[in-house]
């Protein structure tokens, strides 16, 4: 019984990863911040991983699901227990819930992204 579940949850990892090679992709964005008289004071240009969030929530659940099958911590083995001391790039953070994102601006002179 729990081979065939971890069967099943490997097949669905596979289908995530391939699903995640297919759509994810990197896109740019300019973030223009203002000074207080409204002058425009720098534009940034920044990169985002996007097209696969869904794929990347899914293989968080089924990854979660494995390990708890299997009886592993991930916590406990890769981050000591504090998986708020992981940092990377993008959005992964927030799909995935572990660690937090790079770059992220409390600035508040800065508007909404524009595509470019």
């Amino acid at each position: 019984m729990v081979k065939e579940l971890l069967s099943n949850i490997n097949k669905k990892i596979e289908e995530c990863e391939e699903n995640i090679k297919k759509n994810e992709r990197w896109e740019s964005q300019k973030t223009k911040n203002y000074g207080p008289n409204g002058e425009l004071l720098e534009v940034k240009q920044t990169t985002l991983l996007v097209g696969a969030e869904e794929y990347r929530h899914q293989l968080a659940s089924l990854l979660k699901q494995k390990m708890e099958l299997t009886g592993d911590d991930v916590n406990d083995k890769t981050y000591a227990g504090d998986s708020s001391a992981i940092r990377g790039f993008g959005n992964a953070h927030a799909i995935t819930g572990l660690g937090s994102g790079l770059g992220t601006s409390s600035d508040k002179n800065t508007n909404d992204c524009a595509q470019s």
